[in-house]
């Protein structure tokens, strides 16, 4: 999921505002059902990467799929992969 230009936001109400394809491909992850898979979302800086990410989550989290997370601290930003 890699798409140069304006970034993805959320709306007031927690819809992300535009992204359409993007987010027809998170449906289709979602609605695949293996626990086995993964979906890698790249990018270039401020391009909505952690919108399309948290908004994932959100749908997933909505069809009671466990979702596990992990983000770097500070002292482990500097490391790659560190959350893995």
């Amino acid at each position: 999921m890699d798409r140069a230009g304006g970034a993805s936001r959320y709306a007031g109400d927690g819809c992300v505002i535009g992204r359409e394809p993007e987010q027809a491909v998170l449906e289709e992850f979602l609605d695949w059902g293996s626990p086995a898979l993964a979906l890698v979302i790249a990018g270039g800086q401020g391009v909505g990467k952690t919108v399309l990410w948290e908004e994932g989550v959100r749908r997933a989290r909505e069809r009671d799929t466990r979702v596990l997370t992990a983000r770097a601290s500070g002292a482990e930003a500097e490391m790659s992969f560190a959350g893995l």
